[in-house]
């Protein structure tokens, strides 16, 4: 049995995991209180690729209620999966109004693979930091393994621990509201902000200027483009010369030419590239511009910190690049490095689902 730790950092992420087990397992039983319609497009390009190699493939989704967290249309989506592949996929809801877990197990020929952790099936939990999960990987017949696939058992094949849902239930879903108690944007007066002043006291070059809430032209949000991973001797000398790690901040090496723009500027809509070739996995969400710092490493020597904006959303290219296309955002912009149109930011800002006037205030804290 070997564990490892999973924390949701760049291509160490429960995103990349699933999508590698997905590309190799036989059958996987995913158990998660969130569901979201965007994760289900990951269950339903998995399974047609399986279709299409005529590999086999059994997928096994059982979501909860919690919060009512799990929107109509992603029950709805998994329901209709359910019939687009029969006997591949299956979906059931826990009867527990507090279902709360977030366990993926999977099995392939030899090994099997489980994560536990806190990481739900959205596309935040499995791209977005601060979630951390255990990867287990161990043989079938290993305790752990058959503890954990005993207890998703008992909950999926009894009755009165989960059901199918059908049509009469989801329109009756479909009729209730989201608690009012459930926050998704934070206020003036949030613990975030109390965490982000607590987080710039330790800061040693991080620049004060305000910028007024909605004046497009004094707000600056720069594209950067990211292909390359850092040597492990260029991230030790960041180590020792810097606490980005500590404060749990990504940091990109900037060519020189490209080093100033992209301080001066206020945010960044960052592009990550996992993998290599036309089967790269491209996605999309924003950060903001921490500290700064010149460092000699085998990689280069100008170095930005940046930490993801919290409440926005992480998302893959693919899924949206014709919405980015109305305003200009094509692929060959995607690979320059400049600053975008008032136009463009607006419409980034929506599909990662934080507002304009939010992302400017956030980025000028």
């Amino acid at each position: 049995m070997k564990l490892e730790v999973v924390p949701n950092k760049g291509p160490a992420s429960m995103g990349p995991e699933l999508a590698n087990r997905l590309a190799e397992t036989v059958s996987m039983d995913v158990a998660s209180a969130f569901v979201t319609t965007a994760s289900l497009e990951r269950i339903e390009e998995a399974l047609a690729q399986a279709k299409a190699e005529n590999r086999p493939l059994r997928i096994r989704l059982l979501c909860g209620l919690y919060q009512r967290f799990t929107s109509a249309a992603s029950i709805a989506k998994a329901m209709l999966l359910e019939k687009k592949y029969p006997g591949q996929f299956h979906v059931r809801i826990a009867r527990n109004s507090r279902f709360h877990w977030k366990l993926y197990l999977s099995s392939g020929s030899d090994k099997c693979y489980a994560y536990v952790g806190s990481a739900n099936f959205t596309e935040e939990g499995l791209t977005a930091s601060g979630e951390l999960s255990v990867k287990i990987a161990a043989r079938a017949t290993e305790k752990v393994i058959r503890l954990l696939q005993g207890e998703f058992n008992d909950l999926w094949t009894k009755e009165r621990n989960s059901f199918s849902p059908i049509s009469k239930f989801l329109k009756a879903y479909r009729k209730l509201k989201r608690p009012s108690a459930i926050v998704r944007q934070p206020g003036n007066n949030s613990i975030l902000q109390i965490l982000q002043r607590a987080e710039r006291s330790t800061l040693s070059n991080r620049r004060k200027r305000k910028l007024p809430i909605g004046r497009a032209h004094d707000f600056r949000i720069r594209l950067v483009v990211v292909t390359d991973t850092l040597q492990p001797e260029t991230i030790r000398l960041i180590k020792k010369r810097t606490n980005w790690d500590r404060l749990n901040w990504d940091y990109t090496c900037f060519r020189k030419w490209a080093y100033e723009p992209a301080k001066k500027a206020d945010a960044m809509l960052y592009v990550q590239f996992y993998g290599e070739g036309p089967g790269a996995k491209v996605t999309l969400d924003s950060h903001r511009i921490e500290e700064w710092a010149e460092i000699d490493t085998p990689d280069g020597k100008y170095f930005i910190a940046h930490n993801h904006i919290l409440y926005s959303r992480t998302r893959d290219y693919r899924k949206i690049k014709n919405e980015l296309r109305k305003v200009g955002f094509t692929w060959k912009k995607l690979q320059r490095d400049r600053y975008l149109t008032k136009d463009q930011v607006k419409e980034f800002c929506i599909l990662l689902g934080i507002s304009y006037a939010r992302l400017v205030e956030v980025a000028a804290e």
